[in-house]
């Protein structure tokens, strides 16, 4: 597994519906993809804000909502760092 980011094509070619899992490590010095787990199932997920009081949750929708161009939510997993995602637009 390496941390080379993934572009928006390389994502959406993985994704299957409108959910989708991610591996989130939050404290990260830049908020980036950085691949795909395929053991896991889930995107590997670098976030640059502390996992407190879910500001690491509110930075994640944010980046992939811009990233993908539609609104992204966690619907599961919030105070987990395997979360599951549903984009909504």
């Amino acid at each position: 597994m390496d941390d080379a980011p993934i572009t928006c094509e390389e994502f959406m070619a993985k994704l299957s519906g409108r959910r989708f899992a991610i591996m989130a490590r939050p404290g990260a010095s830049k908020t980036m993809l950085l691949g795909y787990d395929e053991a896991r199932k889930a995107f590997r997920v670098a976030i640059a804000a502390p996992p407190d009081k879910g500001k690491a949750n509110v930075e994640l929708e944010q980046f992939l909502s811009k990233f993908l161009g539609a609104k992204v939510r966690v619907v599961a997993g919030a105070s987990s760092r395997k979360k599951m995602l549903e984009l909504s637009g």
